[in-house]
C-alpha cells in the first residue's frame, strides 16, 4: 500500500500527483499555483490552486502532419 505525503501550509491543502519519470511538477510561486506535467504534457498538464477558480487541466495540441 502506497503512503500518501503532502506538505500542509494552510487548512485547505492543495493535492497533487507525485513527481515521477513520466510526470513533473513545478511551484509558481507568484500566483501559489502547483502544476503537474505529464509526458511533457502530451498525456496533460494540471493546474491546481489555492482556491477552485484557479485550478484547470488540458493536453497540449501535437500537430498533425
Amino acid at each position: 500500500m502506497a503512503e500518501e505525503h503532502y506538505l500542509e501550509l494552510s487548512e485547505n491543502p492543495v493535492q497533487f500527483e507525485h513527481a515521477s519519470s513520466v510526470n513533473n511538477v513545478f511551484f509558481d510561486e507568484a500566483n501559489k499555483q502547483v502544476f503537474a506535467v505529464r509526458s511533457g504534457g502530451a498525456t496533460g498538464v494540471v493546474v491546481k490552486g489555492p482556491d477552485d477558480k484557479s485550478s484547470v487541466a488540458f493536453r497540449r495540441r501535437t500537430p498533425t502532419s
